[in-house]
C-alpha cells in the first residue's frame, strides 16, 4: 500500500460513522446446492445426483441500509448509468432517508464506480444536501452492505426460488425481514474496521 493510500485510509477512518445509508447493487441467482455422502463407487448412481440448471435466472437489485435497519430495495432491470443511478436514488433512497432520519443530516456511502461518481450525480446528491463519503478504492470490507448482501443471498436461498418471479419474491421477503439489530451490528464492525486500519496506519 502507498503512502497517499495509507494516508486516505486514515482520512476515512476518523470520518464519524453514526449515521450512514448505504447502497449499491448486488445480482442474486437462484442456485441450490445439495451435499451427498456416498461410496466413491456410487457418486454416479441416480440417487447421488441432482438436475441443475445450466443458465440460472439471476437479478440485479438496489438497496440500502443504516444502523437503523434496511431501507427501500428496488429490481434494477436495466444497466445502471449516472441517469438510472440518480433515479434509483430519487425513488429509493431519499424516501428512505426521510423515513430513517427526517431532516438530520446523514453521510451516503456508496461505492466507487464510475457511474456513482459522474458529475451529475454529484450535482443530484449536492442540490439534496446529502453528504456523499469519500472512502477508500478497492475496501469492500469498510462498506457495511457487502455483508448484508451475503446474508441476504443465505436467506433467500433457503427458500429455494425455482423461476424469477419465485426468485424475485423471495428477495422482497428477505430483505423485510433483516432486523434493525443485524444491520446496527454491521454498522459498528464497520467502525472496529477503521479503527484497525487507522492503527495500522499509524
Amino acid at each position: 500500500i502507498t503512502a497517499y493510500n495509507r494516508g486516505i485510509k486514515l482520512e476515512f477512518s476518523s470520518v464519524q460513522l453514526e449515521k450512514i445509508s448505504s447502497g449499491q447493487g448486488s445480482e442474486l441467482k437462484n442456485l441450490h446446492w445439495t451435499f451427498v455422502w456416498c461410496r466413491s463407487s456410487e457418486i454416479y448412481e441416480e440417487a447421488c445426483l441432482k438436475k441443475t440448471t445450466k443458465f440460472p435466472q439471476s437479478l440485479m437489485i438496489w438497496g440500502c441500509m443504516s444502523g437503523k435497519g434496511t431501507g427501500e430495495m428496488t429490481v434494477v432491470n436495466s444497466t445502471i448509468n449516472a441517469q438510472v443511478y440518480i433515479d434509483i436514488l430519487d425513488s429509493f433512497l431519499i424516501p428512505s432517508i426521510e423515513q430513517m432520519f427526517g431532516d438530520n443530516e446523514i453521510i451516503f456511502q456508496d461505492d466507487n464506480a464510475s457511474c456513482h461518481r459522474a458529475k451529475t450525480v454529484k450535482a443530484f446528491l449536492g442540490e439534496r444536501h446529502i453528504q456523499s463519503m469519500s472512502w477508500p478504492a478497492n475496501s469492500p470490507v469498510l462498506n457495511p452492505i457487502e455483508n448484508l448482501w451475503w446474508k441476504l443471498k443465505k436467506m433467500v436461498h433457503k427458500k429455494a426460488p425455482t423461476c424469477k418471479a419465485d426468485l424475485a419474491t423471495a428477495i422482497k421477503e428477505s430483505w423485510h425481514q433483516i432486523d434493525a439489530e443485524y444491520c446496527l451490528s454491521l454498522i459498528k464492525s464497520e467502525t472496529e474496521s477503521c479503527y484497525k486500519s487507522q492503527r495500522w496506519c499509524n
